[in-house]
């Protein structure tokens, strides 16, 4: 979001990401569980204020369907070309009035549409999703209110996709050893090649997460109501891959990985008779501990060496908020949020030691105040003026990594402020809506994804940059062309960049020696220009209560960077998609394009060890599937 990127490891993202209210920790669950929902609210700017944990750029929140006050069922499936093959079926029950039941169960098999060139080897970039929701809605009377929501879900996913390409500039000033890529990575390389390289467990990605939450409200009043949520998750996954993504078998990565976590968010919400003041306030509390045992292992001159190491690490997180609004006259809003938060972290591994000998045993404590600021007007007509001043802030950390040095182990806390203004409900001419807004962000102390000089293999850790600024504009625009014509558009630019910043991989490369300094490079892994465009159109049909409907979807990405030094970066994108279909109260049946220019540009590009070479620098680059199409149905009963 607005150029803030995340910075590629760990649990703690640049945006938090909720799931009916709570907090996902990684990033490994969220596709897994985005089945049957209702809306995806998406709030830009620090949410720290309101959300915490992590909600440093803004704020994503998935919200499921929620029970409804009557029986029926449903089933969708989806079949298209690559083997792609996806069905949900659900069930809504009305047991009576003060209770409802909702229950989905979601199945998907994407095949491996990149095929093996080694006969023996695995499947390559084959995806397998089973996950089941379960939601109940229990009212005893009006002043009471109970949600309970459980969900499980199991991936089995194969090989991921990708495959390397050699670097070709950036000499290293010690020894002219070639370290960086400079162009447009290229759509495809050679073959795709993976060997059957797991012992422990199969090739690939396999993943069981269940999680649930007890939401409970008391209407105290007319004016004040007291929600408490609570809930919690547990993850056990291994993630093993063939790590030199060629036929030779001279490496293999992965991770053991073994999660929980515990959370709870009481709030207060009230308000005043005649509606001149409203707020509310809150506590929350966080708790996760996770073990990880990677499996790493390098096949040289026909001796194998472990590699990685095992570690225990956890968080706690303890946090009072509050938000209060006053209008002084009804046009006129002024709202004050601010969140005050200590958060604890350790560190502790049975493998990792520290050149004295001993076990790393790490664990700090950071607390702080995250306020924001909001005033907004609004006139008779709707349209609506606006401005905020927020803090966002993310705690530091302790980086896991066996193959770095101990002054890398430490990454320190990050903040960011940002300013806002916009208009929001511009009508320009009749049945059209706009909104516009500017913002400027000032990003101290960033964490960076960097490249400890420790090792040859890949030793990932996070850095802190010293400052970087990230400014641009947001527009959207609605317009019923007419009562069955629909057009909405969007505009982001974002320009993010280092102020200071010297990237320890870049110290000793010719163009950035001797310090590595990237100081006015923009930011990698985000594009600066994103525009989207979408219609639908719906028009009776000659059938009874069927409507025909066709929709249609445009999205462009600018390319994007993919590493500080700004030399190797991705094509520009433009995805198309199509729907077109008969939509009835009790059903729908029509077909869909994805990616209808069959668009190839690869989306991620990442700096990478190739052991096969040496331990040679090179570039990993996820290719993209092409055009996909077929048919969608759905059945209400």
């Amino acid at each position: 979001m607005r150029g803030l990127i995340q910075p590629g490891l760990g649990d703690d993202p640049s945006v938090g990401f909720f799931t009916d209210g709570l907090y996902m920790s990684g990033r490994s669950s969220i596709n897994s569980l985005a089945f049957d929902l209702a809306q995806i609210d998406v709030a830009k700017g620090p949410q720290n204020a309101l959300f915490g944990r992590n909600s440093f750029g803004g704020t994503i929140n998935a919200v499921s369907n929620a029970p409804e006050k009557t029986t029926y069922g449903w089933l969708e499936a989806v079949s298209g070309t690559k083997d792609r093959h996806e069905i949900t079926v659900g069930v809504n029950m009305n047991f009576s009035d003060t209770l409802q039941s909702r229950l989905a169960v979601y199945w998907r098999d994407w095949g491996g549409y990149f095929k093996n060139a080694l006969a023996s080897g695995p499947d390559i970039g084959r995806e397998k999703t089973s996950a089941v929701k379960l939601s109940t809605a229990f009212t005893p009377n009006d002043r009471r209110e109970f949600n309970l929501r459980l969900a499980y879900a199991e991936d089995d996913d194969s090989q991921p996709k990708g495959f390397l390409v050699e670097t070709n500039c950036g000499p290293r000033t010690t020894d002219g050893v070639l370290r960086l890529y400079c162009g447009e990575l290229p759509e495809r390389g050679s073959p795709y090649s993976a060997n059957d390289v797991g012992t422990e467990q199969s090739m690939g990605y396999h993943r069981e997460h269940t999680r649930g939450s007890l939401e409970w409200t008391e209407f105290l009043s007319a004016r004040t109501s007291l929600t408490t949520l609570i809930g919690g998750a547990y993850e056990d996954s291994v993630f093993i891959r063939d790590d030199d993504y060629q036929a030779v078998n001279s490496a293999r990565a992965g991770v053991d990985t073994r999660r929980h976590d515990i959370q709870v968010d009481t709030r207060l919400h009230t308000k005043t008779a005649n509606g001149q003041w409203s707020g509310l306030w809150g506590v929350s509390g966080y708790h996760f501990l996770n073990t990880a045992n990677r499996i790493d292992q390098f096949y040289v001159l026909g001796q194998t060496t472990p590699g990685g190491a095992r570690v225990h690490n956890g968080t706690d997180t303890l946090g009072t908020y509050g938000s209060v609004t006053y209008r002084a006259v009804p046009q006129l809003a002024l709202t004050l949020d601010g969140r005050w938060q200590v958060e604890k972290k350790f560190l502790a591994s049975s493998t990792i030691a520290a050149s004295t000998g001993r076990s790393i045993d790490l664990e700090d404590s950071w607390r702080g105040f995250t306020p924001k600021f909001t005033t907004s007007w609004q006139n008779p007509s709707g349209l609506l003026y606006y401005g905020s001043v927020a803090k966002g802030y993310k705690t530091g950390g302790f980086n896991d990594r066996a193959n770095i040095r101990e002054t890398e182990r430490v990454y320190q806390p990050e903040e960011n402020i940002t300013y806002e203004v916009g208009i929001k409900n511009i009508k320009p001419i009749n049945r059209v809506s706009l909104d516009m807004g500017l913002f400027w962000i000032d990003w101290q102390d960033q964490q960076v994804l960097a490249y400890s000089t420790a090792g040859t293999t890949q030793n990932f850790f996070l850095n802190n940059a010293g400052q970087t600024t990230s400014k641009g504009l947001e527009a959207s625009l609605s317009w019923d062309v007419t009562d069955h014509l629909n057009v909405t558009a969007g505009y982001t630019y974002a320009d993010a960049r280092y102020d200071q910043y010297n990237d320890p991989d870049l110290a000793n490369v010719t163009g950035f020696a001797p310090n590595g300094n990237v100081s006015g490079k923009r930011l990698p892994r985000y594009s600066p220009h994103q525009a989207v465009l979408s219609g639908s159109y719906r028009t009776p049909s000659p059938l009874p209560r069927t409507d025909f409907v066709i929709g249609s979807q445009l999205k462009f990405d600018s390319s994007q960077f993919t590493d500080n030094s700004n030399t190797a970066k991705t094509g520009a994108r433009t995805l198309v998609n199509l729907q077109a279909g008969l939509d009835h109260p009790e059903g729908y049946a029509g077909l869909w394009v994805n990616n209808l220019l069959d668009e190839r540009d690869p989306s991620v590009g990442i700096p990478w060890t190739d052991a096969s070479q040496g331990f040679r620098r090179e570039w990993l680059v996820v290719p993209e599937d092409g055009l996909t199409a077929g048919l969608r149905i759905k059945v209400k009963f």
